[in-house]
């Protein structure tokens, strides 16, 4: 909002000198108050804007902001910025989504939709400050050209899922039976209490940091030399008429996956930018690794550093929104060295954790932060292997051994008892496996810079004996999948 009244008054102030310069003055009249007028080229309110137009037809966004009482606050007040997609991209959603409803039926029309899930679809396209896309860039300050994501206008209230108790984690480790009798190498069972049937299930959030919106915009691109190519690579448009090479010129701007296609449209109370499609705020990396159907051995090693937190301040939002009978609401924390606690020391019984393994960071948390950046300039990435790579690699490869030496006796290294056996591994020797395929920075591990991506040795991650061009690199990757708060490259190997 600076910005854009920064810019009014340049021009307004660039005006009156030049009106000034030709000696020409206007006194007070009757015939022009600026009480009651404004400038042409602000418009009407975004309501107003979007309900109007003829060229497009905005109906679906207007019935969100009308059924979640925003209408007053896009009609009238606020600065906003609002990321819209029309009817014919709605239709496309409803066509293609693998939301459901309450009944579990896919949803395929408005009516079916959640309160929970529209505010998904409208806050998540939502910025608490006017901004045009060449200030999307700019940092408190201002520092240009850094900034790679917004804090949305989602809240951690908007969505917190009720997990039954069989959908929670369930760890399959024992420990390690020793000649003593006493067993070694078990994990603090931290899901156990909640996965009893007598339980039900619980309400957790999956993390409640505010999510964030990613863009993808020209100005931060060229600043971390960050190529089209990369982006046309992490969006999955290689091949595709969607392609976007270094040798194409064109200037384009993505909201996640979303394209901007008519940017800037300049309102009353903010800007509203118009998208080639619906504009769903994705997972965290944890849950686009838990649920994307490729990953569940890698899930499943997470899930071992992870723990249901309570949360007070959570429950009593939740409940003073929704009718729930649970007195209490959790978020899943990963024990990690850097999370929304800040370093995890104390597990969910808030005893000490001791030498528990950490991971470097946590792959659930929303508002990621770069050790010295704001959460703005930057966010995470993780090289995740298949689970045909898995089981490659611990059937017939280099972790083969450690299957057959962590097994139980009764069990056979095979694909049926893989799932079990993983399991089995010590935590403290799954942990650098782990660690190793997770990197603190998105703007330095994009494939154009895969030679410069080290391993906890530092050593080259990716050397160039084995991969000779962007091109060889690219093709030991099954899938790209965006995270809010990073990047997740699916290997075919580990």
């Amino acid at each position: 909002m600076k910005n854009r009244f920064c810019r009014m008054g340049k021009t307004l102030l660039g005006a009156a000198c030049l009106l000034s310069t030709f000696g020409v003055t206007y006194s007070c009249s009757d015939d022009f108050d600026l009480d009651e007028t404004k400038p042409s080229f602000l418009g009407a309110s975004i309501y107003d804007e979007l309900k109007s137009r003829q060229d497009r037809k905005f109906t679906t966004v207007i019935r969100l902001i009308d059924d979640l009482d925003y209408t007053e606050v896009m009609s009238r007040t606020g600065s906003k910025t609002l990321f819209v997609a029309d009817d014919d991209a709605y239709k496309k959603f409803f066509e293609t989504t693998t939301w459901t409803d309450g009944k579990g039926e896919p949803v395929r029309s408005y009516e079916q939709l959640s309160t929970a899930q529209k505010r998904i679809l409208l806050n998540g396209s939502m910025l608490n400050n006017a901004y045009v896309l060449e200030t999307l860039t700019t940092l408190e300050g201002p520092v240009k050209n850094l900034c790679l994501r917004q804090l949305s206008g989602m809240a951690s209230t908007d969505s917190v899922p009720y997990f039954k108790w069989d959908e929670l984690p369930d760890n399959l480790n024992k420990g390690q039976m020793g000649s003593d009798g006493k067993v070694t190498n078990a994990d603090k069972r931290f899901w156990d209490k909640y996965r009893a049937q007598a339980q039900g299930g619980i309400y957790m959030a999956l993390d409640k940091t505010v999510p964030m919106m990613t863009h993808f915009i020209e100005a931060q691109m060229n600043e971390k030399k960050i190529t089209h190519s990369d982006i046309s690579f992490i969006l999955n448009h290689d091949g595709t008429d969607q392609e976007w090479t270094d040798a194409n010129t064109e200037n384009r701007s993505y909201v996640y996956d979303a394209r901007i296609v008519e940017g800037d449209v300049t309102c009353l109370n903010g800007y509203y930018h118009v998208l080639d499609k619906v504009l769903v705020t994705p997972m965290n990396m944890a849950e686009v690794i838990r649920t994307n159907g490729d990953t569940k051995y890698f899930s499943q090693m997470l899930d071992r550093f992870s723990a249901p937190y309570y949360d007070a301040t959570l429950t009593a939002e939740y409940k003073a929104l929704q009718d729930i009978k649970a007195d209490s609401v959790f978020q899943k924390i990963y024990i990690s060295q850097r999370s929304q606690l800040g370093t995890v020391t104390t597990g969910p019984d808030k005893e000490p954790l001791g030498d528990f393994p950490s991971l470097s960071f946590d792959p659930g948390w929303n508002a990621y932060t770069v050790a010295g950046l704001t959460k703005e300039q930057d966010m995470a990435a993780m090289f995740v292997p298949s689970d045909a790579a898995i089981e490659e690699y611990f059937l017939r490869g280099g972790g083969k051994m450690l299957i057959e030496r962590y097994k139980p006796v009764d069990k056979e290294n095979n694909k049926e008892n893989l799932e079990f056996n993983l399991y089995q591994i010590p935590l403290n020797i799954i942990r650098p496996l782990v660690a190793n395929l997770m990197k603190d920075s998105f703007n330095e591990t994009v494939p154009s810079k895969y030679l410069t991506i080290m391993n906890d040795a530092q050593d080259q991650m990716f050397a160039a004996q084995q991969y000779s061009s962007v091109k060889d690199y690219k093709a030991i990757f099954k899938k790209v999948m965006l995270a809010n708060n990073g990047v997740v490259y699916i290997m075919d190997r580990v």
